[in-house]
């Protein structure tokens, strides 16, 4: 009887090796086979786990984990783990996704889909996120009332609490030929803007396969470069702020209004004779939102002598901005702050200057002047660190009696637009929309909602001007809403935070109101108002009686 060759079937018998090179053929497949294999596995059972434990234990390409989250896409009928409102407001847009395919628009219009980009948990959103959210569902409802030109079908990405997932999700919306548009991008970071470029970014004549760019219309982006234009005012922020290329190549718009148009209205707000006291700004250089803003403000006061001080804190350390206040507090007379950081600091900031008022430290009538981020204030923080800061400066008697203020320009403010101003507006059927979906009308409040319905709203009025009997492309979409121009009234939407066209560069046209921000209402303690009839630096009026309509 012949002696086997090998040794349990792959290892060659040590009396014939090395005599033929065939002897190490089959255990060399062995091990690659066996290499292939645990590498396979390793590669495998995170993709499978990620989706597993993302999905109801169903794997799902569209939602994995990132960053110890779930992410991805959804079409509504997924609320990525998060508490009960996301879930209701997610499964609202699930079932009119699903209504959409029946919706008596013409047998041969079919559902239009656009995809909605936004982070449900960053903590600069706070509470804002669920806002925002429910104001893209009610702008999908208004688009499927009845006598609608194509129903409206909604794609949600979340795109993580630090946006890590924003450039990948655009990249699956680009890739996806019947997603027409894009809305959404809550926030002014760099991830938003690489998310906008993925979108935006020339067609690859060699790839055919390759989809058009996305028309975008953002909701509540404000910050300086993210436009056509790009910015001139990065000096000294991190390389990665400098958009001096702009941003979207033209495929990108936004209904908040711009951050230097906010600038220039709280300057004149301020008036030439008071120049504001000093600016208060985070050290940190890179979040274009404050930075470039920083720049923004030398620039208008550049002429000033002596020069505007400036005072920094450390947003990472709660202590520096109790040193802030102690410093604020060492001025005299009247004091003007213009505070420029990111609004999760300024309620603690507020709460301090109290503090001090109330220990006898400060006697000088503070007023805060602040961008749009500083609606944050206006509802109640989804972190109670955050809360109960706000709650302490809303209801103390330093706040109350007007010598501490805020005043800010909003995105959009519901107590304005229930007055003169949202006449003929959009507004009201908004209101409408809430009220039917059982959405507390305070939701409102903040303005992320009320902008995130305009920029559904613009969508859907490009849509409805073309021509029902041919299909819906991104090109003609993104030229409809080019159309929606700064230069007259007949160009423009009347949306739901009034009047909306945009410049040669994406930005909308008009400028922002300013508005004081009121104490808590005593009859309800998480509700606010706010007011345009604000009196200048140094005025100690107290705030009137809100009227009945922002009574709820």
């Amino acid at each position: 009887m012949t002696e086997p060759r090998y040794h349990y079937w792959i290892i060659p018998r040590p009396g014939r090796f090395p005599r033929l090179w065939s002897d190490w053929l089959r255990p060399a497949t062995v091990l690659l086979v066996t290499v292939l294999l645990v590498t396979g596995v390793t590669t495998a059972v995170p993709w499978l786990a990620g989706r597993l434990l993302c999905r109801d234990n169903l794997p799902s390409g569209d939602i994995y984990s990132s960053d110890d989250e779930c992410v991805g896409i959804t079409d509504g009928s997924y609320a990525f783990g998060l508490p009960a409102g996301f879930e209701q407001v997610l499964g609202r847009i699930a079932e009119q996704n699903k209504d959409a395919e029946n919706l008596p628009c013409g047998e041969d219009r079919m559902p239009v889909k656009i995809g909605v980009l936004t982070t449900l948990t960053h903590p600069n959103s706070g509470a804002r996120a669920l806002h925002q959210l429910e104001g893209f569902a009610a702008g999908q409802a208004r688009a499927n009332q009845p006598g609608c030109s194509r129903p409206l079908v909604l794609w949600v990405g979340h795109t993580g609490k630090a946006e890590q997932e924003a450039e990948e999700l655009a990249r699956r919306f680009r890739e996806d030929p019947s997603i027409v548009a894009v809305v959404g991008f809550p926030l002014s970071s760099i991830n938003a803007a690489k998310a906008v470029n993925a979108l935006g970014a020339p067609v690859n004549e060699n790839n055919q396969n390759e989809a058009h760019p996305v028309p975008m219309v953002a909701a509540t982006i404000t910050a300086e470069g993210f436009d056509r234009d790009g910015t001139r005012y990065a000096t000294g922020c991190d390389e990665e702020t400098l958009f001096d290329q702009g941003i979207g190549h033209g495929y990108f718009f936004r209904v908040a209004y711009r951050i230097g148009s906010q600038v220039e209205e709280l300057a004149n707000y301020l008036g030439p004779d008071n120049r504001p006291t000093m600016i208060v700004t985070p050290i940190e250089t890179s979040d274009p939102y404050t930075c470039i803003t920083l720049n923004l403000l030398r620039a208008r006061y550049q002429h000033e002598r002596p020069e505007l001080p400036e005072v920094a804190f450390n947003a990472d350390d709660e202590s520096t901005v109790r040193e802030m206040a102690k410093r604020v507090c060492r001025e005299q007379g009247d004091v003007t702050v213009f505070y420029i950081a990111r609004s999760r600091d300024l309620g603690r900031l507020l709460a301090y200057l109290a503090e001090r008022y109330d220990a006898g430290f400060c006697t000088a009538t503070i007023t805060v002047v602040s961008t749009s981020d500083a609606a944050r204030l206006r509802v109640p923080d989804s972190d109670p660190n955050l809360n109960n800061p706000r709650n302490d400066a809303l209801q103390s008697s330093a706040f109350s009696d007007g010598r501490l203020r805020l005043v800010y320009t909003p995105l959009a403010d519901p107590d304005v637009l229930r007055g003169e101003a949202g006449k003929g507006s959009e507004f009201a059927e908004l209101e409408t929309l809430f009220g039917e979906a059982g959405v507390d009308l305070s939701h409102l409040d903040d303005g992320w909602a009320i902008n995130a319905y305009d920029a559904v709203y613009t969508v859907v009025n490009a849509i409805d001007g073309l021509n029902v009997n041919k299909p819906v492309t991104r090109a003609l979409v993104r030229g409809e809403i080019a159309g929606f121009s700064a230069t007259g009234e007949q160009t423009q939407l009347a949306g739901a935070n009034g009047r909306i066209g945009f410049d040669n560069n994406g930005n909308r046209a008009g400028i922002p109101v300013t508005v004081r921000l009121c104490p808590l209402d005593r009859k309800n303690p998480n509700q606010t108002h706010t007011v345009t009839q604000i009196g200048p630096p140094g005025d100690r009026t107290p705030c009137p009686t809100p009227p009945t309509f922002a009574l709820r």
